[in-house]
């Protein structure tokens, strides 16, 4: 579609759940999304000012965004939020005249979901800052980040729910405002901290039951002015560890989890977590 103005249009969606946007998001003539859910009496004004700058978002999706094919991918009287062990990427059903033919389900939500790409992914969200993420060395933060191949070892017991004290892992991630050119937005970043669980599944831990990541914990940091750094610290406990087993019992999973922490705009750091019995 041609341009119908000289200005760019700023999309203001209200709404209690995820919603089709892909017509609008590949629309040329839309220079932004903004989803503001069900605001209050003083949406207006919060709506006014993150659209003139006024306000630095710091906001994130709480559902995933799906495309409208998964209306045809899964059925809505499946209500089983794990795929089902045949399925294979690229082969959900399709539908014909208007009526889905379902075949095996993909899942639900970011933890188990392997269908297609989504719109909008649990978590999505910009600012109008860029941030970097690093992980810390522990237990002091002052050792520098994180590379690649470094990882945090932890024994943890093996029924984390009958313990009286629990041992855990602590992970520090450094935030910066990476905005260094004059006129930079001072903002705050929400970061989230997800562990994925071992790709090498232990026994009674089928594979395609475990999910793909898990969300652990969220914190916002700031406000960042452009070239500062803060930390943000969390506390995991061996229950963040553990996933349900055959007999519906919590378990930890031993292996190496991966920990992963997002920020605005798909910035993203992880390490490596050994976890040993």
């Amino acid at each position: 579609a041609k341009p119908f103005t000289t200005k760019p249009v700023v999309l203001v969606v209200l709404g209690g759940g995820g919603v089709d946007l892909a017509r609008w998001e590949k629309d040329g003539r839309v220079a932004a999304i903004l989803f503001a859910g069900y605001p209050g009496q003083s949406g207006g004004q919060a709506i006014a000012e993150a659209v003139y700058g006024d306000l630095n978002p710091s906001g994130r999706l709480t559902q995933t965004f799906y495309k409208d094919s998964f209306t045809r991918e899964v059925s809505m009287f499946d209500m089983n939020m794990r795929p089902d062990g045949h399925f294979a990427d690229g082969g959900p059903g399709g539908s014909e005249g208007g009526a889905a033919t379902y075949g095996p389900s993909p899942g639900r939500t970011y933890r188990f979901y392997r269908g297609p790409s989504v719109l909008y992914p649990f978590g999505h969200g910009l600012s109008y800052s860029t941030f970097r993420l690093a992980f810390l060395l522990p237990p002091d933060d002052e050792q520098g980040a994180l590379g690649p191949d470094a990882a945090t070892t932890s024994r943890l017991p093996r029924r984390p729910h009958e313990l009286e004290h629990p041992a855990g892992v602590s992970l520090a991630v450094q935030v910066t405002n990476a905005e260094m050119e004059a006129g930079g937005r001072t903002g705050s970043a929400t970061v989230l901290l997800f562990l994925a669980p071992p790709k090498d599944a232990a026994p009674g831990f089928p594979k395609a039951q475990l999910p793909l990541k898990s969300l652990r914990g969220f914190e916002k940091v700031g406000p960042l002015r452009p070239g500062e750094s803060k930390v943000a610290r969390f506390a995991l406990a061996p229950a963040d560890f553990s996933c349900p087993g055959p007999d519906g019992v919590l378990a930890v999973v031993a292996g190496e989890w991966v920990a992963s922490a997002e920020g605005p705009g798909g910035q993203r750091a992880s390490v490596r977590v050994p976890v040993g019995l």
